[in-house]
């Protein structure tokens, strides 16, 4: 082997022989084959982010593909329990279990965190999106920082002024 992680995450340590990333388990049995370019560990007890040939995907355990390899980036939001998949043109949302939610043309999208909401950027601009993914605010902002306490600071044609969660100027 070229390299051996030296502890584990989820009964899984990564191993790469050749160039390739694979995983073994606690007795050093071959779970799944070096066969990835890139490999991160289990964040969350059964996925992983994959890359193979320039292209992210999510893998369980057991090598069985939950997202398919065709994604530019991953992220996991631990939160929400989500995880999105970034491609050329979009977002697509997946829950834990791999299941498609929501297929968005968004060029970002944040976590949730302990909120309801996040913040999302289309265009170029950014606005505010439900969990449900329902639009609270369109994207009509030139920049939107975080939301602290409910409110939020944000410029539109140059102008700064805050907002609360439901995107309403607030004096």
């Amino acid at each position: 082997f070229d390299y051996i992680e030296s502890s584990y995450y989820n009964g899984r340590m990564k191993l790469r022989k050749n160039g390739r990333w694979g995983f073994t388990d606690e007795k050093f049995r071959i779970r799944i084959p070096m066969q990835y370019d890139d490999v991160y560990y289990f964040k969350n007890k059964h996925l992983t982010e994959v890359k193979k040939d320039k292209k992210s995907g999510v893998i369980d355990r057991y090598d069985h593909e939950i997202i398919p390899l065709k994604y530019t980036d991953i992220s996991f939001d631990p939160s929400s329990d989500r995880i999105y998949a970034k491609k050329e043109d979009g977002i697509d949302i997946f829950d834990k279990e791999g299941r498609l939610l929501q297929t968005t043309d968004y060029e970002y999208l944040g976590f949730y965190g302990l909120n309801s909401y996040t913040i999302f950027k289309h265009e170029s601009k950014t606005g505010i999106l439900g969990y449900d993914f329902d639009v609270i605010h369109e994207a009509e902002f030139d920049l939107l920082e975080n939301f602290i306490n409910g409110f939020a600071k944000v410029r539109k044609n140059g102008r700064e002024f805050y907002i609360n969660t439901k995107g309403e100027e607030v004096q």
